[in-house]
């Protein structure tokens, strides 16, 4: 499955040469539909349609991708882009855009979405737990 879907997704990117694609991470909407890839050749993340299997838009970020986590309600992709100063770029599902880039150290690699969805300090939840 996994090479049927590199291979669909190679040919319906508009890649013409022989270029690996290099992906490094790969994350489901909640309804399965859609399908988001890090490819770190070329600093992109591609929407795949699983549907019409095919890629509905290329998402350049700022650096090389290497995590992926989507938010709760489905609205937010967060990908890490792997530097020696890295950043996490949030795209704005809806709009297919990088709306904020978030600066996250040396080699930021595998987002994690929080449990309760909200920042704990809001919610008055010790950082140990619930």
């Amino acid at each position: 499955m996994a090479l049927l879907l590199l291979f669909a997704v190679n040919a319906n990117a508009g890649m013409t040469s022989p270029e690996p694609l290099s992906p490094t991470d790969i994350v489901a909407d909640a309804g399965g539909g859609t399908l988001f890839l890090a490819c770190a050749t070329g600093a992109t993340v591609l929407e795949f349609d699983v549907a019409s299997v095919s890629v509905r838009r290329a998402i350049r970020v700022p650096d090389s991708p290497r995590g992926l986590a989507l938010s709760r309600n489905g609205k937010q992709l967060l990908v890490t882009c792997a530097a020696p100063e890295s950043k996490v770029a949030v795209i704005d599902v809806a709009l297919g855009k990088v709306t904020r880039i978030i600066l996250a150290g040396h080699t930021a690699m595998a987002p994690v979405r929080d449990h309760y969805g909200l920042d704990r300090r809001r919610r008055g939840i010790r950082q140990g737990g619930p």
